[in-house]
C-alpha cells in the first residue's frame, strides 16, 4: 500500500489556490518535488467550507470545467488526484437541505435548515453514492478523502423514540459501511482516505476499508514536531500505516511527521517558495517510506520531555 505524498496550498492568500489555474500549477509543482498527488481540499465547492458543505458542485467561475481537466492533468503527470468531501453534513441553504430535506436529520426542522445526511436511509444512501460514483468517474479521481467535523450524537436521537434509543445510529452506522463498500466495489483500486476531523474514525472497520492520512488535527499546525513524534510512537503499535500533515520544509521537521505517506500544507505557489529544499525533503521521506510496513520497536521509553531523545 502506497500512502500520498502530496503538498497543497490550502490558503486564502494571493497565490489563488482554489481555482483550475492554481490547481494546474500545483500539479505539475507536485511532480517536480516528486510527489506522487495533487491534494485538493476543501473549498472547491459551491459555498466554501464550511458554509458550503452540502453543495457538493464545483464553483462555476473558478472551475469552469468542474474538478474533470484537473484530473485528466494529473494522470497525464503521473500523479494521482485526491479530493476532499465531507457528504455527511449539509449546512443551512445548501443544495442538498433545499432539495432532499427528507434525507438530512433532524427530521422535523424549519425548511432549508440543514443537518446530519441520514446513511441510514436507503433511499438517502442510494442518492448520495450515485452522486459520489458520478463524480468521482467525471473528475477522475484516484483517492476519495471523507472529512467527518460533526457530533452526529444528537441527530440520531432526536429520531429515536424513548423504547429505541441507538436504533438510528446502528442503522446509520451500517449505511456508512455500505456506502464505503459500494465505492470500494466500483472501484477496486482506489484509496479511500478516512479524515473524520484528524483521526476520529479509526475503528477496526474504517481501517479496514480505508487508509488514514489524517491521523489527528492536534498536530496539525507549524512548530509541533515533537507532537508529531509522539502521535508516530503510540499510534504504530494499534495502526501499521498512518500518515498526517507537515507545514513546514526542513529536514528535522519533515522526518518528525514523515510516516508511510506525508502531506505537505505548504504553500507551494508562492515565487519565494524553496522548491530546492523541499524537493530534498520529499526524496528522503520517499525513500523511507518502505520501512513504515516492518516491524515496529521502539528503542526508549515515550516522552514529550524536551530534553530527552526519543526513537
Amino acid at each position: 500500500m502506497q500512502f500520498a505524498f502530496a503538498a497543497q496550498s490550502f490558503n486564502e492568500g494571493p497565490t489563488n489556490w482554489g481555482t483550475e489555474a492554481g490547481q494546474l500549477v500545483a500539479a505539475k509543482i507536485n511532480r517536480n518535488l516528486g510527489c506522487d498527488t495533487l491534494w485538493m481540499d476543501a473549498g472547491w465547492f459551491e459555498g466554501n467550507f464550511p458554509n458550503g458543505a452540502g453543495n457538493w458542485i464545483p464553483k462555476r467561475k473558478e472551475f469552469p470545467n468542474g474538478l474533470k481537466l484537473i484530473g485528466e492533468v494529473c494522470e497525464k503527470l503521473g500523479l494521482r488526484f485526491l479530493v476532499w468531501y465531507e457528504p455527511e453534513r449539509v449546512c443551512d441553504n445548501t443544495q442538498i437541505a433545499l432539495e432532499h430535506a427528507e434525507f438530512v436529520l433532524p427530521v422535523h426542522k424549519p425548511p432549508a435548515t440543514g443537518g446530519l445526511f441520514n446513511l441510514g436511509d436507503p433511499a438517502g444512501r442510494r442518492w448520495l453514492s450515485d452522486l459520489l460514483i458520478s463524480q468521482l468517474t467525471d473528475f477522475h479521481i484516484h483517492t476519495y478523502r471523507n472529512d467527518f467535523n460533526m457530533d452526529p450524537l444528537s441527530f440520531w436521537r432526536q429520531n429515536d423514540s424513548p423504547e429505541r434509543q441507538g436504533i438510528t445510529e446502528i442503522r446509520y452506522v451500517e449505511g456508512l459501511y455500505a456506502l464505503w463498500d459500494e465505492i470500494r466495489a466500483k472501484f477496486p483500486h482506489m484509496y479511500l482516505d478516512d479524515c473524520a476531523s484528524g483521526g476520529r474514525r479509526i475503528d477496526l472497520e474504517m481501517i479496514m476499508r480505508s487508509v488514514v492520512q489524517t491521523r489527528s488535527d492536534a498536530a496539525v499546525a507549524p512548530g509541533r514536531s515533537d507532537w508529531h513524534q509522539s502521535e508516530t510512537y503510540g499510534l504504530n503499535f494499534f495502526l501499521p500505516v498512518h500518515a498526517t500533515i507537515g507545514w513546514e520544509v526542513g529536514a528535522y521537521e519533515c522526518r518528525s511527521a514523515a510516516t508511510a505517506g506525508f502531506c505537505a500544507e505548504w504553500d507551494i505557489l508562492d515565487k519565494k517558495f524553496p522548491l530546492v529544499k523541499a524537493r530534498t525533503c520529499i526524496s528522503e521521506m520517499k525513500a523511507n517510506r518502505k520501512y513504515w510496513t516492518g516491524d515496529y520497536y521502539p528503542l526508549t521509553p515515550w516522552t514529550m520531555a524536551p530534553d530527552r531523545w526519543m526513537a
